[in-house]
């Protein structure tokens, strides 16, 4: 059957559809109003938070700011690194990590704190896996130990993991002048240690043998530069100061006594400095052997070094030739010399010393040339500029000229060192300072007639004194590398009462007392010439240091500087009183009396009423200062004030002691001061 044709619906009206797109629009616009009312009310709402937070401030919760996140105990660390606590104190020790102090213990008043990115940079060293593996060799050694396997032991004993602490020099110190700058401490470690018995826990003679030779290195190199600049002798033992590319480095040799070792000492934990010690000194000394040119580590003569001659067993050798011997030595050795590769290497090793001598040229002619045209550009110019071109000139000139004083202090002085006189710390600061030296079994008989010089520490007149040769005790060898001139040797002789024995680490015009001897130092370093420039330099000043000479010229800021200086003065002292007075009479007596002239002759003195009330004034103007001062800074002046009190004590002390010493009230036995007995009236 056919299917039907559905009927289509009939069109809507024109109005119809008017009317229902109409309706629709409006529908939209209420919608789209709802919407844009809902994002205000949310826009206002989240405003008035923000302005209510930041009113407010943020809210802080325990334990997510402040010491609480920036400190961790010592018990939280071991379980971090997984380590025990003497494996942690010495990393600690080798990392250069200690304790801190926090303002506000969070864990408790009784806990060891520690920075937490320390501990974080700790955890990547590759030290705590050479830990671990040391713990795990242990217990596999003490395993075997049990049960009795000596194959096993003998090769876990081969096994043995050793520690490497290169890589911690390298990050500790990036620069040279760094491991420098550190390495006060190393050197009287390292000192300290040359001289140690074996008895002493844990201690190996490897370890002493290794101290000694790195100490005598470091002492070679310094003798060879004339790099020491101060020396003094105490109980301790001997403080030396050098100077080494700028900067001072000062250490302690201990005297060489039979060291006893003290049973309260942890020498645990001074071996872990030694170790690090150890390698710091090889690398240092490998530098500065090679800012010489000297192959490191240097050969020793073994003869020489078996009778204890320290400083001429060394033997120096030039990279050069050093890599020369070797390429010579490979060669044969391999048994087919090839000439060629030989000159070659030969030649490689020339080339780079004409590289670095043509370095050197090419710096020197730049700065010539720089120089010549700043004293071109000055002569156009029409201005008189000799003075700054030639600042470099004149410290070149001071520096070689303090050099020649520290290398030439005992040049042509041949010392001959008696048996009772401790002859390392002696024959270390005569070669500093130029001179040659000798001793029983040495290079120069006793009997030699070119020995200058003989030290002797006995108090007794030697038997056979020789004519030509001066004696002296060792105090003489010090004192003059110290005052930078060779002193009198009347003052010390072997049967003399010895002068004062003064540290040269102390400016005695700074601290404000000035010993006699330091007086008559001053006076023989004035008397010997040449030596006046170098001695300026160290802290042996001279008494005239702080007056101008008379051809230095005078900048207008000091002469402000002066007067503001001099007003300050007259000020405490009352005298402004009489500046005044006498402005405001200038004018009267100019009226009065003009042909009459004052009387330079004539002074007239303040009152004591006017100084004491300048006094007074001056008193109340730092109290009202001081008040108004904050807290912090009022702690600060009363720690000042504090130390200033205590210095002057000791000033007083002084000199109370050297009043009743001249006045012979005290007297010096054994090196102590005394007070004189008064004779009783049976003595009488």
């Amino acid at each position: 059957a056919e299917a039907k044709p559905t009927p289509e619906p009939a069109a809507n009206p024109p109005a119809l559809e008017a009317k229902v797109k109409a309706a629709e629009d409006k529908a939209k616009l209420a919608e789209d109003r709802a919407k844009a009312a809902e994002t205000k009310a949310a826009t206002a709402a989240a405003a008035s938070t923000r302005i209510s937070s930041d009113a407010m401030g943020r809210e802080k919760r325990k334990g997510e700011s402040g010491a609480a996140v920036n400190f961790i105990t010592r018990n939280q660390a071991l379980k971090r690194l997984q380590l025990t606590l003497p494996e942690f104190r010495k990393l600690c020790i080798l990392k250069g990590i200690y304790p801190r102090e926090p303002k506000k213990k969070v864990k408790g008043k009784d806990k060891t704190y520690y920075f937490l990115k320390d501990i974080r940079w700790m955890m990547h060293d590759p030290l705590i896996q050479a830990f671990r593996d040391y713990r795990v060799w242990r217990r596999k050694l003490k395993k075997a130990q049990g049960k009795h396997d000596k194959v096993r032991e003998e090769q876990l004993l081969k096994e043995k993991p050793e520690f490497t602490y290169n890589h911690l020099v390298k990050e500790r110190y990036p620069t040279f002048i760094d491991a420098l700058r550190d390495s006060d401490d190393a050197l009287t470690l390292i000192h300290l240690f040359a001289i140690m018995p074996v008895s002493v826990t844990r201690l190996k003679p490897e370890h002493v043998e290794l101290c000694q030779r790195l100490a005598h290195e470091f002492q070679y190199y310094v003798i060879r530069t004339n790099a020491l600049r101060k020396v003094f002798v105490s109980i301790k033992g001997y403080y030396f100061q050098a100077e080494i590319f700028g900067q001072t480095v000062t250490w302690i040799m201990p005297h060489r006594f039979n060291q006893r070792p003290a049973s309260d000492v942890d020498y645990k934990i001074m071996l872990t400095f030694l170790e690090f010690y150890e390698v710091l000194m090889g690398f240092i000394n490998f530098k500065l052997f090679h800012s010489l040119g000297l192959k490191y580590p240097p050969k020793l003569d073994e003869e020489k070094d078996s009778n204890a001659d320290i400083f001429r067993a060394i033997i120096a050798e030039s990279i050069t030739n050093a890599a020369a011997a070797a390429a010579t030595a490979a060669s044969s050795s391999s048994g087919a010399v090839d000439a060629e590769s030989q000159k070659k290497k030969l030649d490689q090793l020339k080339k780079r010393s004409e590289q670095r001598l043509a370095k050197l040229n090419e710096a020197v002619a730049k700065f010539a040339a720089a120089r010549d045209d700043a004293a071109a550009a000055a002569e156009e110019k029409g201005e008189d500029n000799e003075e700054d071109v030639d600042v470099f000139d004149e410290e070149t000139e001071k520096i070689r000229a303090e050099q020649d004083v520290y290398g030439k202090l005992f040049e042509g002085c041949l010392f001959y060192i008696s048996r009772e006189v401790p002859r390392e710390s002696v024959e270390f600061v005569i070669r500093s300072f130029g001179g040659q030296v000798s001793y029983d079994g040495g290079p120069v008989p006793e009997d030699s007639p070119a020995i200058t010089h003989q030290i002797v520490d006995r108090g007794i007149e030697p038997p056979n004194r020789r004519i030509g040769r001066e004696y002296v005790q060792p105090q003489y060898i010090f004192d003059s590398a110290n005052a930078r001139t060779l002193l009198p040797v009347e003052l010390y002789g072997p049967t003399s009462k010895l002068p004062p024995h003064l540290s040269p680490f102390i400016d005695d015009e700074a601290y404000g007392y000035v010993p006699e001897y330091r007086k008559r130092l001053n006076q023989y370093i004035r008397e010997a010439g040449g030596d006046v420039a170098a001695a300026e330099r160290s802290v042996l000043n001279d008494e005239d240091d702080g007056e101008n000479d008379d051809g230095m010229d005078v900048d207008d800021e000091d002469d402000l500087e002066a007067e503001y200086q001099e007003g300050l003065r007259a000020e405490q002292t009352g005298d402004f009183a009489e500046e005044d007075d006498a402005e405001d009479s200038d004018g009267e007596e100019a009226s009065d009396d003009e042909d009459e002239k004052p009387n330079p002759s004539k002074k007239v003195m303040p009152s004591a009423k006017k100084k004491k009330d300048a006094k007074q004034e001056l008193d109340d103007q730092m109290v009202l200062a001081e008040g108004m001062m904050p807290s912090k800074k009022r702690r600060a002046l009363a720690h000042l004030k504090k130390r200033q009190r205590a210095k002057d004590d000791v000033l007083a002390n002084l000199a109370d002691k050297k009043r009743r010493v001249e006045a012979g009230q005290l007297q010096v036995e054994g090196g102590v001061l005394k007070s004189v007995a008064k004779p009783s009236k049976k003595s009488k």
